[in-house]
């Protein structure tokens, strides 16, 4: 019996050897792993600090904010400039809304 119980006892020793190898290397796997996962961030997160996407959106909005600053300050003298004329000489603007009301009127009366 003394023999069995060797045997049993060399099998559960041999059983413990093999858990904690396979600790040991899942320990080493995730080691492995996490040394990967912070390269990995470490090189995604200078990729973004290259690109300056974030200064390139202000940039965006900036260059935005003054294109429609200008578009207003172009139609408020547009729309002075015509007043201007209106007032100045009303007789043409009238002979053109006249001109412009008599062919829509044309066009609107052929409904053939």
């Amino acid at each position: 019996m003394a023999a069995k119980e060797k045997t049993a006892g060399d099998k559960l020793n041999e059983a413990l050897k093999k858990a904690d190898d396979a600790v040991k290397e899942l320990k080493a796997m995730g080691k492995n792993a996490k040394v990967a996962l912070s390269e990995d961030f470490s090189a995604l997160k200078s990729a973004i600090v290259d690109t300056n996407v974030a200064k390139r959106i202000v940039e965006a909005k900036d260059r935005i904010a003054d294109v429609a600053g200008n578009s207003v300050e172009k139609v408020k003298e547009c729309s002075a400039k015509v007043d201007e004329n209106v007032h100045d000489k009303p007789y043409y603007y009238i002979g053109g809304a006249l001109v412009v009301g008599f062919l829509l009127g044309l066009l609107v009366g052929r409904r053939d």
